[in-house]
């Protein structure tokens, strides 16, 4: 069965991620597991301190407010998820297990990561997710849209927008994985691969 366990970070994790002093790192950590808990607005300053160990003024040493703190905990799990879902990966291997490689990297990356799971799903439904850059979105976005413009040339998949690509091949597992973590069903290897095929038929030539 594929493990569920989350909180910190491997070695490999890390060393992917721009290394950042201990108490920046602590705040970053509490903010991270504190919005998973408890919502946006049900995390107040006084929490992320206290469960990062430091004063709360000390968080304004590093973050100018909550909004940037917030942004920055967004960007360091897309840059730590985006090093995640492309291991493995190189030119000129076949697109398809390129594709296949890259789902099942997120989705047993989001099933060892659900403070992750949950910090990003609540973000993408809140009114953070338009102060994004468009420089930042472009930059996590780059890399599989150019892999899916390729299998869309060399007739692998179907041609579509990134976006419903990412509706159709990604949103499914990600809701599963919110559901597995919620304790509403259990995933495993075998039920993984079923989901899987599924995904893959959705945009498959």
């Amino acid at each position: 069965m594929v493990t569920t366990r989350s909180p910190r970070r491997s070695k490999q994790d890390a060393s992917s991620a721009p290394q950042v002093p201990e108490k920046e790192e602590a705040i970053l950590e509490a903010m991270l597991a504190l919005v998973a808990e408890h919502g946006f607005h049900g995390t107040s300053t006084d929490m992320i301190a206290s469960r990062a160990g430091v004063g709360a003024g000390t968080i304004y040493r590093y973050f100018a407010t909550k909004d940037e703190l917030v942004l920055r905990v967004y960007d360091r799990i897309k840059t730590l998820g985006a090093a995640l879902v492309f291991q493995g990966d190189a030119p000129g291997q076949p697109l398809r297990e390129r594709l296949l490689r890259a789902w099942r990297n997120t989705a047993r990356s989001q099933l060892a990561n659900r403070d992750a799971c949950f910090f990003l799903a609540q973000f993408y439904n809140s009114p953070y997710v338009k102060q994004i850059p468009p420089e930042t979105l472009a930059r996590f976005a780059r890399r599989m849209e150019e892999l899916l413009a390729e299998a869309i040339r060399a007739q692998v998949v179907r041609d579509m927008p990134p976006a419903v690509f990412e509706a159709l091949f990604f949103e499914p597992v990600m809701s599963l994985v919110r559901r597995h973590h919620l304790g509403q069903v259990v995933l495993d290897d075998a039920i993984l691969e079923r989901v899987l095929e599924g995904c893959w038929n959705a945009i498959r030539l």
